[in-house]
């Protein structure tokens, strides 16, 4: 049985440079070229989760919506790439959002990105050697001609429920992970994932799941959360602590469709 799962990331949040937290805890340094990440527990198949953004009132719902996730390795130009295709559904279409991100199997490192949405348009990018840049036989492509350089190569933050999944944790460590979210202003940097603890996790018809807590901060006052399942490497829950409120992802025990 599938399990459930919150996330986090936040667009305002994309926006900020890296915090790290002022403690003695060692860090791991996750490099995307090293090959540090458990790509053995990286499965193919299609997820769902329900999005829910709450006001200072956790019982104040201000929004919902359903995502879907579907994993795929399949060969891209000749490469041997895992393809990541995500549908975004609200009954607000404006938050709509249809989005497929391609990167190397081996690595994870991110080498094609298209989203597309009424809002921002269709926005397209390839990651090359030493820069992120608009694709230019993309038709109406918004990012045409824009670029940013790049230092190092960097992982996709829009795939950072799969990526974080797939950290070599341990106890009372921290994990730099290199993370560029496409189209952004700020520059790809670290941000600093601690494991503060162990929990069990409460799921579906009493199971009970131990799990690594896992936190980013990114202000003294707003942060995320995740737990990662120590046996599946799986993120099952994650939240987030806003300016606004709180945010929720849970992952659905099965797809939602006819």
């Amino acid at each position: 049985m599938k399990l459930l799962k919150h996330l986090l990331p936040v667009a305002w949040l994309l926006a900020m440079g890296p915090i790290f937290a002022q403690n003695k805890m060692p860090v791991d340094t996750i490099r995307v070229d090293a090959k540090r990440l458990l790509m053995g527990q990286l499965r193919e198949g299609t997820n769902q989760y329900l999005v829910s953004f709450h006001g200072t009132d956790l019982n104040q719902v201000k929004s919902a919506s359903i995502w879907t996730r579907k994993v795929k390795f399949e060969k891209w130009q000749d490469q041997d790439v895992i393809s990541i295709r995500q549908e975004w559904s609200s009954q607000d279409t404006i938050l709509n959002r249809s989005i497929w991100s391609v990167s190397e199997k081996a690595t994870f490192k991110p080498l094609y990105h298209c989203a597309k949405s009424s809002r921002t348009g269709i926005e397209a990018f390839q990651f090359e050697k030493n820069r992120v840049a608009g694709v230019d036989s993309v038709t109406n492509n918004k990012r045409k001609g824009w670029s940013i350089d790049l230092k190092a190569p960097t992982f996709n933050w829009e795939l950072d429920l799969e990526i974080l999944a797939l950290l070599p944790y341990k106890d009372n460590t921290g994990y730099a992970v290199n993370f560029y979210h496409p189209g952004a202003k700020s520059a790809p940097a670290y941000y600093l994932y601690q494991v503060v603890g162990s929990e069990m996790l409460d799921l579906v018809q009493g199971q009970k799941v131990d799990c690594w807590k896992v936190r980013i901060d990114y202000d003294p006052k707003y942060y995320a959360v995740f737990w990662v399942s120590k046996k599946t490497r799986e993120v099952l829950k994650a939240a987030d602590v806003l300016p606004n409120g709180y945010r929720f992802k849970v992952r659905l025990a099965g797809e939602i469709r006819p």
